[in-house]
């Protein structure tokens, strides 16, 4: 059979500015080398950072070329409207086309969803052996109740069939379709795996749960290795691989392993991972370091400790404090994501955060591009929340709003504001503001200056970023004019 995969465009507010290193979608990719192995002819495009009218105009051109005899569409809650805009124009345009819908959003709101688009099947958790017995069912003309792990309307209500179990040896699966993204996006230099799926933690902001269930799963080191061989065999202009894993440093010892198979293969590829705040050992590091690893990412959210035990991180600051000392022996690019907004959230949490936060960046800079605002993610502790304070209905997800932040305690604009204070504190970008350089360098110029002839001397690319931001922030008609000559000319 002939299967389109696509991920449509995301609302404004979750949408990044396109780069050709972009993440591209793992999951698309996964699905569409499985089926492919089974037989089946399969395209994948992802569309996620283009504006709707883009993304709709490929995707549509491309069911009237390809002419598939089934479309799946991947659903995040940040692409939803667009992605049920296409239900409903392929459902007029297209009859005759099987919709088969997954991604998070679907296994979360999957009832709703069935109710309002009948002629659809919604795939529950991980796609790929649903998505195959799907398509057998289908060639067998078999009833869709012998397929676990999938929901349809059914005799005037949504039939949901037998759970399916998560695959333990993931090892089973064939490697992902990387070339897609290398042929779609020729100035690409960047890949993205996975080594592991699922993460046992119960942050109160995350949905990930919905589909891992909170078991942690990993490849073996052995079939990673020859994953990335084999992409840097195929593509030989590759430089660097993000590693997407959920929690990739969760188990030390698996990643020693994995670095020093990484060493002896001598690959020339340098990493960026991210991973909890602990545990983390310095062995860990020091081998991540020998085997190319340049940047590492770490889920902090908040320097409240308060706000740490509320939103169930199971970290303390002394355990934040602990790791950046052992990071301070090493030369990695080091990221802390945080958010504002969560439940508690206010003028003095942010400065507790802020003041933590510079603590930390004095003993191991920490690069910090920008701080989230906190979504409410159906699936969610926080999501929860406001639903008992009816500041939120189901319904919100069959219109067409963004998806929305936690607004339970302080409304948008509180949050942009709490958002822009702790950026011109803490975010280097922000220093050639009249704030940020009042607020960062006045308060450790020793430390700003360091990290800036590290980044000269180490990592070329963050350096650039910060002469564009320089340009953004004193010149936005310049840098429109120099980023679409560089578009142009990729």
């Amino acid at each position: 059979m002939k299967i389109l995969l696509v991920s449509h465009s995301f609302d404004k507010t979750s949408r990044s500015e396109f780069t050709p290193n972009e993440p591209y979608s793992l999951g698309l990719a996964y699905i569409a080398s499985y089926l492919e192995e089974k037989g089946h002819e399969v395209f994948v495009l992802c569309l996620n950072n283009y504006s709707f009218f883009y993304s709709h105009g490929l995707i549509t051109a491309k069911i009237k070329e390809f002419n598939p005899d089934i479309l799946g569409i991947q659903i995040f809650t940040m692409n939803r409207v667009s992605s049920f805009k296409l239900i409903e124009y392929c459902s007029e345009r297209f009859p005759h086309l099987r919709l088969i819908l997954g991604g998070i959003h679907v296994s979360a709101m999957f009832d709703q969803i069935i109710k309002k688009y009948k002629n659809t099947i919604a795939v529950i958790g991980e796609g790929e052996l649903t998505c195959s017995e799907l398509l057998m069912a289908f060639e067998k003309n078999n009833s869709l109740e012998t397929v676990k792990g999938v929901a349809f309307w059914k005799d005037g209500k949504v039939l949901k069939t037998e759970k399916r179990e998560l695959v333990s040896n993931l090892d089973l699966f064939p490697h992902p379709k990387h070339e897609v993204f290398f042929n779609s996006e020729s100035k690409r230099t960047m890949a993205h795996i996975i080594t592991s799926r699922g993460c046992p933690f119960k942050c109160s902001f995350c949905c990930l749960h919905i589909i891992s269930e909170r078991k942690f799963r990993t490849r073996s080191v052995n079939d990673v290795v020859m994953e990335i061989e084999n992409l840097k065999k195929k593509h030989p202009e590759l430089k660097t691989i993000q590693i997407h894993d959920d929690n990739f440093t969760l188990n030390n010892e698996r990643v020693i392993d994995f670095c020093k198979k990484i060493i002896s293969k001598k690959l020339d590829v340098s990493f960026i991972a991210s991973g909890k705040i602990k545990p983390v050992s310095e062995d860990m590091l020091l081998y991540m370091e020998k085997a190319g690893f340049k940047k590492l990412m770490f889920g902090l959210e908040t320097g409240s400790e308060k706000l740490m035990k509320s939103i169930h991180k199971e970290i303390s600051q002394e355990d934040v404090v602990d790791l950046f000392f052992k990071l301070k022996k090493t030369n990695f690019v080091v990221t802390t994501f945080l958010m504002v907004g969560f439940p508690g959230e206010n003028e003095n949490t942010v400065k507790e955060t802020i003041s933590f936060v510079k603590k930390l960046q004095k003993i191991k800079y920490s690069y910090i591009s920008g701080v989230g605002k906190l979504w409410a993610y159906p699936g969610t502790e926080v999501y929860e929340i406001m639903l008992k304070k009816n500041l939120i209905s189901d319904n919100y997800w069959l219109t067409d709003k963004d998806a929305p932040y936690f607004t339970a305690e302080h409304n948008e604009e509180t949050l942009i504001n709490f958002e822009k204070i702790m950026l011109s504190h803490l975010s280097i970008q922000k220093i050639f503001t009249l704030k940020g350089f009042f607020n960062q360098f006045l308060s450790m110029p020793t430390v700003i200056i360091k990290f800036i002839v590290h980044s000269s001397l180490h990592n070329k690319g963050l350096l650039l970023s910060l002469i564009a931001e320089i340009i953004k922030s004193k010149s936005p008609a310049a840098y429109r004019l120099t980023y679409n000559t560089y578009k142009k000319l990729r």
